[in-house]
This record gives C-alpha cells, structure tokens and sequence, in this order.
C-alpha cells in the first residue's frame, strides 16, 4: 500500500492549522514564484507572520494579497491589522512617528478598523494631541459601541483640551443600566473630574458597593485630585480596611495622612489644613517604620507623592517640608534596597523630570540642556512621564543620550546606578510624584534642584538649591533646607515670547466697553486674600470685568466659582456681573488675550512665572504683591529687570489702586506699555545666568 505526499503548498497549509507556524512558513516560501500557488503561499506566510510577530513580513505579503484581490474584504481586513500591529511593535520601542503612520495607513486600508482607531488615539493622548485623540476615540466608540474605553477616553480627552460641554455630552453616551460595576465607577469618576456632582454621585452610588480595595484607593486619588478631601480621605481609609496588600495600604495611607484642599474655603481652611499635615506626618513616622516598610511587599511606586498645595497657601513650609522629607528619605531608602551606587561617570550630568514637555519646566530649563553640551558636559536627560509633545523630541535632540523612562521606579533607579552620573540636577521637586520619590533616594554624589516648582524639598539628599537673586529677599536661606546657590536674572536664557498680531476684543468674544483686568492663574493659586482683592477692585470700578480661566480639572474651577461667588456675595455684589470664564486657550490664543486687556492681576503668596512673562512681552501692565518668599517675588524682579518698579505694590491697598489706575487711565497705561516693551530686552534672551550657572557647576566637576 502506498500514500502520496501531499504538495508543499497543501503541507504548509496544514502546518498553519495547527499552529507549527515557522515550519509553515519555511515551506510556503519554497512555493513563491509559481503561479498555481503564488497567492496561498502568501496566505500562508503573512499569517503565521503575524503569529510570529513578524509584522513587517506579514504586511509585504497582505500587500501583495490585497493588491491581487484588492475586493476582498477578508485580505483588506486582515491587511488593514498587520499594518496596525506593526505600529504597536513601533510604539512599544517608542518610536511615536512611526507607529502613527501606520495607524493611518491601517485605516486607509479599513477604515472600519476598531482597533487601529482606539491605538491611533491612544497614541494621541499620549503625544497631548488631545483634540485629535478625542476625534479618534469617537470614530472608534461609533463603529464599536460595546467599547466601553473608546468611549470614556474621548470624554477624558475632550476635558483634557477643556471641551468641558463635549466630554459631558461623551458621557451622556453611556446608560448606567447597561454598565458594570467597574464601569459605573469609572464614569463616576470622570463626572467628578467635571465637576458634576449629581452625575458623578449616580454612577458612583452603582458601583461604590463591589469596589475593591484598588478601585477605592483609584476613587481616593480622583477625589483628591478634584479638591474634595473629605472624600478622598474617606476612600483612602476604606481601601486601607479592606485590604491586606501592603502596597495599597501604604499610598492609602499617604493620601489620609497629607491630603489637602487644593482650593481652599478661606485663610481658617489654610490653617486647619496645614495642622492636618503636621499631625498627617506623625502618623505617617508612627504606623511605617523602616521595620513594617521592610517586611512589606510596596515598591518605590507606591510611596510617590507629592504636596505641591503647600507651597500655594504661602506660608513657611521649611518645618513642614523638612518633617515630612525626614521621614520619606528612610521610607524611599527601606524600599530601594538598592546598593551603594557605582564610581561616578566624571563631567556626566543627569536633567530629570516628568514635565519635559511644552510648559514651564522645558521653558525655563530647556536652554541648560545645549547649554551644558557647549560647556562639554555629557547630558543624561531622563523624561518620567508617559505623555511626551514635540518639545519633548526637540529636548532630546539636543541630549547627549535621552532616556524615556515611564516604567517601574525601581527600573528608573537602576537605569540611574547603572548611567552613574556624577551630578543629578531636578529642574523641580514637587509637581511630580515620581520626581519626589527618586529626589529622596542618593543616586549620585551631587544632587541638585531648581526652582521648577519654587519651595525648599525639605529633603536631606538634596545638596544644593538653584535659585535666582533678583528674586530672593535678603534672608533667602533660612527658606531652604539646601544650600543656596544664586543665580542672576531670571536665572535662564529665556527666549523672547513671540508677540502676536493685531488682536481685537470682538475677534476674541470679549466685551470692548469693560475695564479687563486678566487674572490668568490656575485655581490652586489663586489664594483666598486675591478674592478680597478682586472684590475691592469691583467695588471700586463699575466697569472692571475680571478674566479668569477654566482650570484643566473642571471640578476645581466649580470649587473656585462657588468660593468667588460667596465672597462676592458678601460685598453686595454678583460673580457673574464682574467675571467672564473663559475656555483653555492655547499659547497664541492666551497672548491675543492678554494683549487687548487693560491690566494683568498677578496671584498673590505665588505669583506668576511664565504668565508674567508672556504679559510682560505683549507690553501688558502687570500689578504684583511681593511676599516673604521668593515664590511670591517673581514678577516683582521681573518689573524692576524692565524699569517698570511703579507696578510693583506695597499693600494690598497699593495692589488695588494700582491695578484700577491702570485700568482707567489711559494715558499712564500707555506709557507702562512703551516701557515695559523697552525694558523687555534685559529680561530675555540673558546669556549671563547660563555663564553662571556653567561656571559654578565647573566647580564642582
């Protein structure tokens, strides 16, 4: 009896049914070039190359497949994913550019494709593109409605781009009757971020009963993160109770130990807040030792944290900082359990920060990275977000080696042991968890902050404090636990913002018979005593109008306008007679703003930094309130740097007639205007703060 051998092509076709891929494979290739099996034999390798996750070969033969039959919905299809595999291969090595382009060509290919839409915003959200995110997601959920994530991202990206009314409607989408447990608490959550309560409580009441402890704990960060510490401290607490994960109950704790109002009810809030995160800390000392951290299974991760409302309230924070920093150095150094760090690199300097992207970290440090190269220094510069923009890559550039490292903090340290640079220099401590946590750890022999974010650390491995003179009061370094090392001007080679073109008030929706005093600060600087202010201010010109802008978390704003809305109430007067809320403006859009406004307001205990600076280079009249601390003196160094020291008030009855004297009258605003237009060029584009800071660091190389 004899049996025939079945053709190659017939063989390898087999082989792929029973998923021996690579032997699959191998035959079908001696099938390439005849015409009788030319378009199985493709069949065969494009599909176990995608199996083997060989995505460039399984779109050369798709291609080749479809191009012969181009009608055929299945190969369209199947083409349209191995091209959306290839970018996720692309992304995952963190090439953005590429992986992008792929997407696109996957969806020209199949523009039905859920999954290349869903990955192409995904990718988006991540480069901060988050107009053309949302857009995608929404593309995404109207071809897929059952994915829940599409449809949830694109109201998360529509707040994110400050589309406030379009994420509500995103939402509005979803029938809670028709979601999970998980989901419900997952719109609930968003609803919070938006600042819509009765939403917000609805969907969480669904949900809140099966949450596990790691959903509370998630509840807990978003609560807080929207201002609402009783909340936040309440879920912490739950998801400490119900759970026996040490991990969990560690940031659990953190958060209902040093939870804080970020918008505060008045000066008292302040107060209490303050006392709370003293007594926060002692329990912190008391319930983790470094013996209950040891025995623990919690990693640096869960210890990141960050306080950055502290600094906002305006008070000495050296006690509070240096308490807490005493105690979060031997909690990061329990968890490293990372060995002592090899012989330092000489003359390599590591930049590291999570906010490497357009704002005011890249703003005002970015000049350093070129900076150092010239001076021959080899720069690490290591971004710890996930999101990166274009800013990001034109940062990198100019880098001796860039390290993108959003992962794990222990892969952060050890990449850092491993680099062993001999200088590691913060551009901020404070507005990043992350950052936080890696600042506490001794990861080379210098280490260094800058003002990124203007308060002392209170961390004992921190060496040394960047600061800029002009800035600081004459007492400057009993604010710091570090030591103080000043530099001149601004303390950067900051480029001179672009000034925009004509710009008129009815172009931008703005009323042209009002005084438009620009208050243009985030929520959580906008202290109480600037309420009183703006009312004084009110009272004392009929026709002053208050610009202020929606903050990125949309919840904060509705904190603010209810906190303003009383104080107002107070006085005898009505919020929304004197203040306009206007949307997220981009950078050109913010200057035209700026430009066709009377007076700008700066915040008082923090005054501005990049916003004085934009207003400063439309020539727009800028009252400030210095303070005690440097964080409050900005704009004040700012003014006098351009001769304008008349702008700068000596009480909060100063502030007040001097912002109203600009507003009413014409002629002296235009003389400010003139001057600080003329003053401008000693203020940017300073090449003496770089000489210093190069020369100080050749000290200690």
């Amino acid at each position: 009896m004899s049996t025939t051998t079945p053709p190659p092509i017939e063989r390898a076709e087999n082989l792929l049914r029973q998923g021996l891929w690579q032997q699959a494979s191998d035959i079908a290739l001696t099938c390439l070039g005849d015409s009788q099996t030319e378009l199985r034999a493709r069949a065969v390798l494009a599909n176990a190359a995608m199996q083997l996750g060989e995505h460039m070969v399984a779109v050369t033969h798709f291609q080749a497949l479809h191009s012969a039959l181009p009608a055929h919905a299945g190969i369209r299809s199947a083409l349209s994913m191995a091209l959306n595999n290839l970018g996720a291969s692309q992304w995952q090595m963190d090439d953005k550019v590429r992986a992008e382009g792929h997407y696109r060509e996957a969806l020209v290919v199949d523009s039905r494709n859920p999954t290349a839409w869903f990955n192409l915003a995904a990718l988006l959200q991540a480069r901060r593109d988050f107009g053309a995110a949302a857009d995608a997601y929404a593309a995404c959920f109207a071809i897929a409605p059952a994915h829940f994530d599409a449809g949830l991202q694109a109201a998360v990206c529509q707040r994110l781009r400050g589309a406030t009314d379009e994420a509500r409607r995103c939402l509005g989408e979803f029938d809670l009757a028709q979601c999970t447990p998980e989901q419900t608490l997952r719109l609930g959550m968003e609803w919070l971020q938006l600042g819509e309560q009765t939403h917000a409580s609805a969907a969480l009441a669904l949900g809140s009963a099966y949450a596990s402890a790691s959903e509370r704990l998630q509840m807990a960060r978003t609560a807080l993160d929207c201002g609402d510490v009783t909340t936040a401290r309440d879920c912490a607490d739950a998801a400490r109770e119900n759970s026996t994960d040490t991990r969990i109950q560690l940031a659990a704790s953190l958060i209902a130990a040093l939870a804080i109002p970020k918008v505060p009810n008045d000066i008292a809030d302040i107060t209490q807040a303050r006392a709370n995160f003293v007594r926060g800390v002692q329990d912190l000392s008391n319930t983790w030792s470094a013996q209950r951290l040891r025995q623990s299974a919690a990693s640096l991760d869960d210890l990141a944290h960050r306080h950055l409302e502290l600094a906002y309230y305006g008070e000495d924070d050296l006690p509070l900082a240096s308490r807490f920093g005493d105690w979060y150095t031997r909690a990061a150094e329990t968890l490293a359990n990372a060995p002592a760090p090899p012989t330092p690199v000489a003359g390599r300097i590591a930049l590291v920060s999570a906010h490497w992207m357009l704002g005011t970290v890249a703003a005002y440090f970015g000049s350093w990275i070129q900076a150092l190269r010239d001076a021959h220094w080899e720069v690490d510069l290591i971004h710890l977000d996930q999101a990166t923009d274009p800013q990001t890559d034109a940062l990198a550039a100019q880098a001796s080696c860039f390290l993108h490292l959003p992962g794990a903090l222990d892969t952060v340290v050890s990449t850092l042991r491993e680099r062993a640079p001999a200088i590691i220099l913060y551009p901020e401590i404070g507005l990043s968890p992350r950052v936080h946590a890696l600042a506490a750890l001794r990861l080379a022999p210098t280490q260094i902050a800058a003002w990124g974010h203007p308060v002392t650390s209170g961390l004992a491995t921190i060496d040394f404090w960047l600061s800029c003179a002009e800035m600081e009061p004459t007492n400057a370094q009993q604010h710091y636990r570090e030591r103080l090392q000043l530099l001149p001007g601004l303390g950067t080679c900051y480029p001179m913002p672009a000034r925009v073109s004509d710009a008129s008030r009815v172009e931008l929706g703005l009323p042209h018979t009002r005084h438009l005093y620009v208050v243009p600060h985030a929520a959580v600087k906008i202290h109480p005593e600037l309420d009183t202010l703006l009312v004084r201010i009110a009272a004392a010109d009929p026709h002053a109008a208050f610009l202020l802008f929606a903050d990125g978390t949309p919840a904060l704003t509705v904190r603010l306008q209810q906190r303003l809305a009383r104080c107002f109430h107070a006085a005898g007067l009505t919020l929304a007679d004197h203040v306009r809320w206007l949307p997220r403006a981009t950078p050109e859009q913010f200057r035209k703003i700026l430009a066709v406004s009377d007076v700008m307001l700066d915040a008082v205990r923090f005054s501005g930094g990049n916003t004085s600076l934009d207003a400063i280079a439309q020539g727009l009249p800028l009252v400030t309130l210095p303070g005690e601390f440097m964080r409050s003196r900005q704009s004040t160094a700012m003014l006098r740097r351009c001769g304008v020291a008349e702008l700068i008030a000596a009480t909060p009855d100063d502030y007040v007639a001097t912002a109203v004297r600009v507003a009413c009258n014409t002629e002296f605003a235009h003389d400010l205007r003139q001057r600080l237009h003329q003053g401008a060029p000693d203020l940017f584009n300073d090449a003496e703060p770089l000489g210093a800071l190069l020369g100080w660091l050749a000290q200690l190389r």
